[in-house]
Formats: structure tokens, C-alpha cells, sequence
């Protein structure tokens, strides 16, 4: 992550076949920290999307309820 900040940000600057402009590549830079980062993300989100399937299951396997509770929701 150290060399992120003592690399000049000319150095992570290219030119575009394109066009006349300088494209500028500082955002593509991927740390080892930011990788860290990156992977935690995906990791929390599958995990996420995991509990969120567990609970889709369970609501689904729930009963309808009691008979008036059936009625209230008929109305509504």
C-alpha cells in the first residue's frame, strides 16, 4: 500500500490512442489493502444474500395463519 503513495500520479497516467487527452489510470489501482477490502465486501454480500435465501425459505414455509387472520388479510 506504501507504494501507492510515493508513486507519482503522472507514472499512473498513459496516452489514449483514441483521443489527444492523457487517460489517467490512478483509478484502476487496486492495493493489496484495497483487494483486502474488495474480498471482505464479496464475502459480507454472499453471506447476505445466503441468510436472505434462509429467510425467503422460512416465511415461505410459514402457515397462513389462523382463520381470522386469513379474513383480515382477504380484506386488506
Amino acid at each position: 500500500m506504501a507504494e501507492f503513495f510515493t508513486t507519482p500520479m503522472a507514472a499512473l497516467t498513459q496516452e489514449s490512442a483514441f483521443s489527444d487527452r492523457p487517460v489517467s489510470l490512478a483509478a484502476a489501482v487496486l492495493t493489496d489493502g484495497n483487494r483486502l477490502i474488495v474480498i471482505v465486501v464479496a464475502v459480507v454480500a454472499v453471506a447476505a444474500l445466503i441468510v436472505a435465501q434462509l429467510l425467503v425459505r422460512q416465511v415461505l414455509a410459514a402457515g397462513e395463519g389462523t382463520e381470522r387472520m386469513k379474513e383480515i388479510a382477504a380484506a386488506v
